[in-house]
C-alpha cells in the first residue's frame, strides 16, 4: 500500500489532532504500513515520546524479525525512560539473540542513571523479570533487582513508580505477561529457552548439498557434492569437472570457476561412491533437497533405496521465518544464507569450506537443529502453556518462560516457571514444576516429559512419587466427591419436596430422584477436577447451581405444569379463577425475585416461597379434585406478619 493510501486510512480512523501529529512526525512508509488501520496503535505512535529516527530503527528490527509485533507496542508505550534509554537503541537492537531478551527489554525500558555502557549493564544480568505481587501490581524481581544496581542501574523515583505502584494491565512489560494469557507469545517463548532442546537421533542421518552449472538437472551438470553426517563428519566432498566449459551466472554464485575444476574428476568416476552413502542412509536431509537429489539421480549416482526418509530444511523454516508468498500464497521459502543467520550460525565456524557446497552442509545441519529444537519447544509451549480465557482468574495460572538461574551448574536448562501469587511450587526434589493450568496429573506429566527431553528425568524416583501423590489426591478427591454428591441430593430434593409439597415421609420416585440427582447438576470441573484446593469453590459452584435447579422447578412446576394439567383436562376456569392465578403468580414471582437478589445459599431462608409454593399446589389440587367449573376462588391478603397465601373454597 502506498504512502497516500495509508495516510487516508489513518485520517479516517483518529482524530484530526492524532492524525496531525503522525504527519508532524514524517514516518517512514514502513511504519505507516504498521500502524495504519487500527486506532489504539496509530494513537501509541502518534504519543511516543521517542524520536522518529528512533522508531525508524525499531521499524527496521520489526521487519527483520529482531523484534516481534508485541516488543515493538511495548517500546513505544514506555514514554518515562524513553529520552534516557535512546541512545541505547543500537546496542539494544544488537544484544537481540545475544542476551536472554526479557532481560534485555527490562534493562532497556529501565532508567540507567549510571555511567556505564549498556552493553556493560546488559552482560550483568542473569535473572528474573518483571514479577506481580499478591495486589495486582508489579514489583522488580529482588534478584534482577540487586544485577540491576550491582551493573550500575539506580532505581530512580520515577523508575519506582513506574515498576511498583502501575497497575499490571498498564505496565509496559506487563502488558507483553498478560498478552501470553489470551494468546501466548511463542517469539518470546522461542528466545526464553537458553540451550536446544532436541531429541532426533542424528546417528543414522546424512547432510547432502552441491553445486551446479545450472538450476535444470537434465541440461545442467555438478560441480560439486558434499556430504556429511549427523555429527558433522565429512563422509563425502569433491569437485567435478563437467562437459561444459563455463557457466557464468552460477560462478557468480557459486564462486567455482573452471580454473577451480579443471583437473577434478568426472562424476562417473565417483558415482558408484556416493550411491553407496545415500543407500546406507536412513534420512537424507538438505536445503531444498529435491534439487540435490534429481541432479544425483539423474547422473546416476542416487543410488536405489527407496526406503530412507527425506527432510527439506527450506520448508521446515519457511513457516518459522513467517515471510507471507503474496503471489502464490503460503510462506515463502528463505535462502540458506538467511535461516543460518536467523539462528546465528557462524560461518567462521568452517571458514575453510563457507562457499561451497561442504560449508553448506555445516550450515544446514546447524539450521536443521535449530528448527526441530524450536518446534520441540512450540510443542512443549502448545501443550503446556494454552491460552487461558480472559477473564479467567490470573492467580495460579499465569505461565513464564524463563530460564532457570538457581545455581551455576542448571542456570542454562531451560525450565518453566509456574507463576503464583506467593511461591513457585516445587516436585519432591524441590525443582520448579510446570504446571499447565488445570490437571495436577497433566502438571506432574508434564514436568516429567520436560526433564525426559533435557535428559535429566529420574525415571524410577519422579513417576513413583506421582503415582502415590496422584493416588493419594484421588482418593480425597472421591471423599470430597462423595461428601458433596450427598449434600447436594439432600438439598436439591428438599427443594424438590417443598416446591411439590411433599411431606417428609413421602418418598419421592424414581424420576424424581433422577431428574434432581447430583449427576444430573454435576459439571465438568466438579468431576474432572482433581485438586482439592478447589472443593470449597465447586462446593458453593453447586449450592448456586442447586438454586438454579429451584428456579427451575419453580418456574415450570409450580406455574406452568400445573397451567398446562387443567388446560388438557379441560378443566374451564371461571374469570374470577383466572384473576386470582394470575395474581397468585404475581405474588409469588416478588417474593421470588427478592430471594435471588440475596446473597443466600440455604434454602432454610426461603419460608415465605416454599408456603406460599405449596399453597399454591394446594388450590390448583383443589380444582382439580372439585372440578367445579363455576367455583370462585377468593384471594386474601393476610397480615405483614404472616405469609400471603391464596385459599379454594367451593361456592
Amino acid at each position: 500500500m502506498n504512502r497516500e493510501d495509508n495516510l487516508q486510512i489513518i485520517e479516517n480512523s483518529v482524530t484530526q489532532e492524532t492524525y496531525k501529529k503522525i504527519v508532524s512526525r514524517n514516518y517512514s512508509d514502513d511504519v505507516l504500513n504498521y500502524i495504519s488501520g487500527y486506532g489504539p496503535t496509530i494513537e501509541v505512535f502518534a504519543d511516543t515520546k521517542y524520536k522518529t529516527e528512533t522508531v525508524h530503527k525499531l521499524a527496521d528490527a520489526l521487519s527483520n524479525h529482531r523484534i516481534s509485533t508485541y516488543d515493538m507496542m511495548d517500546i513505544m508505550k514506555s514514554s518515562v525512560n524513553s529520552a534516557k534509554n535512546e541512545p541505547y537503541t543500537d546496542d539494544f537492537i544488537k544484544n537481540i539473540g545475544i542476551t536472554n531478551f526479557r532481560e534485555n527489554m527490562a534493562a532497556f525500558l529501565t532508567s540507567n542513571t549510571a555511567d556505564v555502557s549498556y552493553n556493560d549493564i546488559i552482560s550483568g544480568l542473569s535473572s528474573g523479570i518483571y514479577e506481580e505481587n499478591t495486589v495486582g501490581r508489579l514489583q522488580i524481581n529482588d534478584m534482577l533487582a540487586s544485577e540491576m544496581r550491582k551493573a550500575g542501574i539506580n532505581l530512580t523515583v520515577e523508575s519506582y513508580e513506574d515498576v511498583n505502584y502501575t497497575p499490571v494491565q498498564k505496565h509496559i512489560l506487563c502488558e507483553r505477561i498478560n498478552y501470553m494469557r489470551k494468546s501466548p507469545d511463542w517469539e518470546g517463548v522461542r528466545k526464553s529457552f537458553a540451550e536446544p532442546i532436541i531429541s532426533e537421533n542424528f546417528d543414522d542421518m546424512i547432510i547432502l548439498d552441491t553445486e551446479t552449472t545450472g538450476l535444470s538437472p537434465s541440461y545442467d551438470e555438478l560441480l560439486q557434492v558434499s556430504i556429511i553426517n549427523g555429527k558433522g563428519e565429512v563422509l563425502f566432498d569433491s569437485y567435478f569437472k563437467p562437459n561444459a566449459a563455463s557457466w557464468d551466472e552460477a560462478q557468480a554464485v557459486n564462486h567455482i570457476s573452471p580454473e577451480m575444476v579443471k583437473n577434478s574428476p568426472r562424476l562417473n568416476e565417483k558415482a558408484y561412491e556416493i550411491s553407496q552413502i545415500l543407500d546406507k542412509a536412513h534420512k537424507i536431509v538438505g536445503y531444498n533437497v529435491d534439487f540435490d537429489l534429481d541432479f544425483l539421480w539423474l547422473n546416476g549416482a542416487g543410488g536405489s533405496n527407496d526406503n530412507f526418509k527425506k527432510v527439506d530444511v527450506m520448508q521446515m523454516f519457511a513457516p518459522i521465518y513467517g515471510e507471507i508468498n503474496e503471489k502464490y500464497g503460503g510462506y515463502k521459502w528463505q535462502k540458506l544464507t538467511k535461516a543460518a543467520d536467523y539462528y546465528g550460525y557462524d560461518w567462521d565456524s568452517h571458514a575453510e569450506s563457507a562457499h561451497n557446497s561442504l560449508g553448506d552442509c555445516y550450515a544446514t545441519l546447524h539450521v536443521y537443529k535449530s528448527v526441530l529444537s524450536d518446534l520441540k519447544k512450540k510443542e512443549i509451549f502448545s501443550e503446556y502453556c494454552k491460552p487461558l480465557d480472559s477473564d479467567d482468574d490470573l492467580s495460579g495460572k499465569l505461565l513464564i518462560l524463563v530460564p532457570e538461574a538457581l545455581n551455576e551448574d542448571n542456570q542454562n536448562k531451560a525450565m518453566l516457571f509456574f507463576y503464583a501469587e506467593s511461591a513457585v511450587p516445587s516436585v519432591v526434589d524441590g525443582r520448579p514444576m510446570i504446571v499447565s493450568g488445570k490437571y495436577l496429573a497433566d502438571d506432574i506429566r508434564a514436568r516429567y516429559d520436560l526433564d525426559a527431553i533435557l535428559g535429566i528425568a529420574d525415571k524410577d524416583k519422579l513417576p513413583a512419587w506421582a503415582e502415590n501423590k496422584l493416588r493419594t489426591l484421588e482418593k480425597e478427591q472421591l471423599e470430597i466427591n462423595a461428601e458433596m454428591k450427598q449434600t447436594a441430593y439432600d438439598e436439591n430434593m428438599a427443594a424438590y419436596r417443598y416446591i411439590n409439597g411433599l411431606d417428609d415421609h413421602d418418598e419421592p420416585s424414581e424420576q424424581d430422584d433422577d431428574d434432581y440427582s447430583y449427576e444430573n447438576l454435576s459439571h465438568s470441573i466438579f468431576l474432572d477436577e482433581i485438586k482439592d484446593q478447589y472443593a470449597d469453590f465447586r462446593d458453593n459452584t453447586l449450592r448456586m447451581t442447586a438454586k438454579d435447579i429451584f428456579a427451575a422447578a419453580y418456574e415450570i412446576t409450580a406455574k406452568t405444569a400445573i397451567k398446562e394439567k387443567l388446560v388438557n383436562e379441560d378443566v374451564m376456569l371461571s374469570d374470577e379463577q383466572e384473576t386470582a392465578l394470575m395474581q397468585s403468580d404475581n405474588m409469588l414471582d416478588e417474593i421470588y425475585q427478592d430471594w435471588l437478589k440475596t446473597d443466600s445459599e440455604d434454602f432454610a431462608d426461603l419460608p415465605t416461597v416454599i408456603v406460599n409454593t405449596a399453597e399454591y399446589r394446594h388450590l390448583c389440587s383443589n380444582l382439580e379434585k372439585q372440578n367445579i367449573n363455576d367455583s370462585a376462588v377468593v384471594y386474601e391478603e393476610e397480615t405483614d406478619d404472616t405469609p400471603a397465601v391464596s385459599t379454594c373454597r367451593g361456592r
